[in-house]
């Protein structure tokens, strides 16, 4: 038996290169258990809608073996295999493939990922004569890169030129396609296509384990010898039953094993899986483990930046295998060590492309990148990338639970403290009230899309200000009778603050604050402005309509740009003569000489000043 699995491998490796590599096949097909399918999908269960329906379940290998193949109707030629990420799409494609061809040999079946940068340059490489009797799997339509960017056109095409095969699969991720392209009235169809010629798909989606599957699996995985390494799985599937019914997870789980922690979250569960990886890699180092688990570490969030940033020029999610070796020189990283096994987060094809070993945890990178780096995805599209979205909310909603005020939904009226706030309910608040707010509370308040109003110490921020707020690094609170405003101070991060037409008298609240360019304190009563002249950034100051008299504080301020001190106690233009940037100056309604004023411009020929 183990003779016969091993040359089933070593045809698979040899029909399935340079698409999947050897790992790739051990993994799929080591501990497999039969894919289930159903025709409605997991997450629509038990959703209102779908009250009345029920889910029809079926081995999907079965399905295909017993029913499509042997089926002559020219109708059922189209079939479209959804689940979500970690679900086992490949997994399933990889055994399908290898069912077929232990029962029928090779020649009637091809198995290309879309995630390839050539693959229609395979499917154009069968011959025609061949098509009509050959199945055509075609794996992760998600990953294709033209297809994220309109998924319409790269179908149409993809149609187009595999449309004379007997059959084609094809996979993808649930949440790839817009609600809208499903018929809610036809359970299990999809229809694409226009005048010139409708496709009906077949569709069908991936169940997720249950019991009896993780059983099955875990009783594969550890033999009679190892029953107390199958019993600690099966704790840890009883901790986090929610999140064991994807197969990748469950496939890692010897890494979890060793680890107490409890799993409420799927994104603590890739922590865990990395932390593994890279304890792992580090321990066969003799001597700098720290220095290396760092390195490495730091590695692994550069290549997953490198692989998002590029995967449209390279036209898929990974890098080459010469432009790898760049980042690992910058980390010091030896990629000869690294042993790119069945374990390992990080994999080298045979091309010598290297990619992460699941899409998903190239997304948990992206997810942590994304938390902590404001810049980065910021337009909000995660087109191609939606598990990192999932990811990201995840995070904001593990801190937001610790936030120390209140919140509203859009379907209640009474506010809530944040400790019941439900994952599922932070797409429905509509109202924030906190007192205290830092940098870190700001980036969590990102993870509340529809927010209508932020109260930030009793003081309202609307819908139309929100967004300049928490995306765009501007406040503007104006007209709220402040006195004190220090509940802003630690928001360092700011470029532009407005808080004119208040009764704010202290500027030591804008001590952190080195990022600012542009303040406007108009109509204010502030006097002392020693802090101002600590923010060399600033290129735009607002000042007009308050009690200063000394300006001298000013003078570092080498970008400052335009410069308003209309309405204050100033009685020497002096100091002004050294502000040569200044191409806007208003000094109107000061204590001032008209000759010194026409000195000073005599000063600053450059700068449109303005004196009444």
């Amino acid at each position: 038996m183990l003779g016969f699995r091993s040359l089933l491998q070593k045809k698979l490796q040899k029909q399935l290169a340079p698409f999947y590599s050897r790992n790739d096949i051990k993994k799929a097909t080591e501990y497999y258990v039969p894919t289930q399918c159903q025709n409605i999908a997991p997450s629509k269960e038990h959703e209102p809608g779908h009250t009345h329906a029920f889910a029809t379940k079926e081995s999907l290998i079965p399905f295909f073996m017993d029913k499509v193949f042997n089926n002559k109707s020219q109708t059922d030629r189209f079939f479209i295999i959804m689940a979500d990420s970690g679900m086992g799409k490949t997994t399933f494609m990889i055994n399908l493939y290898a069912t077929y061809i232990k029962k029928n040999g090779a020649d009637n079946i091809e198995l290309i990922p879309l995630g390839y940068p050539d693959a229609l340059t395979e499917i154009d490489k069968i011959q025609p004569h061949k098509r009509k009797k050959t199945i055509l799997l075609l794996d992760a339509f998600d990953e294709d890169n033209h297809a994220i960017k309109d998924y319409q056109s790269r179908l149409k095409l993809i149609l187009q030129k595999a449309n004379d095969f007997k059959e084609i699969i094809i996979t993808c991720r649930t949440q790839f396609f817009p609600s809208e392209v499903e018929e809610p009235k036809e359970t299990g169809v999809l229809k694409f296509g226009d005048n010139g010629g409708e496709y009906v798909f077949r569709k069908l989606y991936i169940s997720p384990f249950d019991d009896l599957d993780i059983k099955k699996y875990l009783k594969k995985k550890y033999s009679f010898f190892r029953k107390k390494k199958q019993q600690k799985a099966e704790e840890i599937v009883k901790q986090s039953p929610n999140l064991m019914v994807r197969p990748m997870l469950l496939s890692y789980i010897d890494d979890l094993i060793e680890s107490s922690q409890k799993y409420e979250r799927t994104y603590q569960i890739y922590q865990e899986l990395i932390k593994k990886w890279i304890h792992r890699e580090v321990q066969r180092r003799p001597k700098g483990k720290q220095e290396y688990q760092e390195q490495l570490y730091k590695f692994s969030r550069v290549i997953a930046n490198n692989i998002y940033e590029n995967h449209k020029k390279r036209e898929g999610f990974f890098i080459e295998g010469n432009e790898v070796l760049h980042f690992a020189r910058q980390q010091e990283v030896d990629l000869q060590e690294l042993e790119l096994k069945s374990r390992s987060l990080l994999n080298r094809d045979v091309q010598g492309r290297y990619k992460f070993s699941h899409k998903s945890i190239l997304e948990y990178f992206l997810a942590l990148e994304a938390f902590e780096n404001d810049a980065f995805i910021k337009d909000g599209n995660f087109d191609g990338i939606e598990q990192t979205e999932a990811f990201l909310q995840e995070m904001y909603y593990d801190r937001a639970i610790q936030l120390d005020g209140e919140f509203r939904l859009s379907t209640n009226v009474t506010n809530q403290p944040f400790g019941n706030l439900k994952l599922s309910g932070m797409k429905n608040v509509v109202y924030i009230s906190i007192k205290k707010i830092d940098s870190k509370v700001l980036r969590i308040l990102k993870g509340f899309t529809n927010l209508e109003i932020l109260s930030l110490y009793n003081v309202s921020i609307m819908q139309n200000k929100l967004k300049a707020f928490l995306y765009n690094a501007e406040l503007s609170i104006t007209r709220k009778y402040l006195i004190d405003a220090s509940f802003v101070q630690d928001l360092t991060h700011l470029e532009k603050v407005d808080l004119s037409h208040n009764q704010i008298t202290d500027t030591v609240i804008f001590e952190k604050m080195h990022s600012l360019q542009k303040l406007n304190l108009n109509n204010n009563k502030v006097s002392n402005i020693n802090t101002l002249g600590k923010l060399d950034k600033i290129t735009e100051l607002n000042l007009s309509n308050n009690r200063i008299e000394d300006i001298s504080p000013l003078v570092n301020l080498r970008k400052l740009q335009s410069l308003k001190l209309q309405n204050n106690k100033i009685t020497s233009t002096e100091e002004l003569k050294a502000f040569n940037q200044l191409t806007i100056l208003d000094i109107s309604e000061n204590d001032l000489d008209q000759q010194d004023v026409e000195a000073l411009q005599a000063a600053l020929p450059n700068c449109k000043i303005t004196f009444y």
